[in-house]
């Protein structure tokens, strides 16, 4: 998976600021991690990820990058790297991770996109299970999901512990129902702060880039040139 809509809005979405060290879930050709070292230039991110052609592509897009020092691809699962003896603990974890159910193959013909997309590489309860044992007490996780996905993970999130810090509905165009949700969840009580998103507004205008909406604008301000 290349440069997506998803990863952009959680990369600047997730709350990185306080962290000293991030691991990236599943970071593809490593998108959320670079955007997690240019918003926070004191902290260190790893990069876990399971194919290895976008490992190695995140490793080279690291290394263009005017953050090679502090950034470090992994070419590992999940389920392996929380077993890894010298694994680290992290103050924040940031994913956008497959959620499609594996019998929903028919328009992923690409065996990579499908590894990207699909979810029985990462279930929802496999990859809550092991961030909760990476995370600092104090730490959260952030995630994005479609909104017809996203209960069935807040239900399994629930039953492991985890508890909804913020809920952003994510509306492609004003007047349109939400379609994606960017959540963060701790592992500890707390009151969930609710808002929502709306990307674009509803009428057309005569310049793409003016679609967006200032709350878009304001998000992703350091990010894209033209705004």
């Amino acid at each position: 998976m290349k440069l997506g809509t998803d990863g952009v809005l959680l990369g600047a979405w997730a709350r990185v600021a306080p962290a000293v060290a991030i691991l990236d879930i599943g970071t593809g050709t490593g998108v959320l991690a670079l955007m997690a070292a240019q918003r926070n230039p004191k902290v260190v991110v790893h990069a876990v990820e399971l194919d290895a052609a976008a490992a190695a592509q995140a490793q080279q897009n690291f290394r263009n990058s005017p953050w090679a020092t502090r950034l470090t691809a992994i070419h590992q699962s999940l389920q392996a790297y929380c077993t890894a003896p010298l694994r680290t603990s992290y103050d924040c974890l940031i994913s956008n991770p497959p959620y499609y159910p594996p019998q929903q193959h028919s328009a992923i013909q690409a065996p990579q996109r499908a590894l990207a997309r699909q979810s029985q590489a990462l279930r929802a309860n496999d990859l809550l299970a092991h961030a909760a044992r990476l995370l600092q007490p104090q730490g959260w996780l952030s995630l994005i999901l479609p909104v017809r996905e996203h209960h069935a993970w807040l239900e399994t999130a629930q039953n492991l512990g985890w508890w909804v810090r913020r809920h952003t509905l994510v509306c492609p165009r004003a007047g349109k129902a939400a379609n994606r949700c960017l959540l963060e969840f701790c592992r500890y009580p707390t009151t969930t702060e609710r808002q929502t998103l709306v990307l674009r507004q509803a009428a057309p205008t005569t310049h793409p880039h003016d679609a967006y909406t200032a709350d878009f604008r304001t998000l992703h301000q350091d990010f894209l040139y033209f705004l």
